[in-house]
C-alpha cells in the first residue's frame, strides 16, 4: 500500500521552491557572462533575467502555487 506524502513549506522567495530552475543566461554582447535566469518548471515561464548569484527572487503574481 502506497502512502501519500504531503509536503508543506512556506515559500518566501522563488529559490526556496522546488519548481524554480536557475540556468545560465547567455547573451553574446553582454560584458558580464555570469548572469543567470530563473524559470518556473510548472508553466515554463521565465521569472527573471540577469540574475546575480544570491539575489532574492520575488514570487510573481502569476505563480500557480503562491501562498495565500
Amino acid at each position: 500500500m502506497k502512502e501519500e506524502v504531503i509536503y508543506k513549506k512556506v515559500i518566501n522567495e522563488c529559490r526556496e521552491c522546488p519548481n524554480c530552475r536557475i540556468i545560465p543566461d547567455f547573451y553574446p554582447y553582454c560584458f558580464n557572462d555570469k548572469n543567470d535566469k530563473a524559470i518556473c518548471s510548472i508553466n515554463k515561464r521565465v521569472i527573471v533575467y540577469g540574475l546575480q548569484n544570491y539575489a532574492k527572487i520575488a514570487i510573481p503574481d502569476w505563480y500557480p502555487l503562491k501562498n495565500e
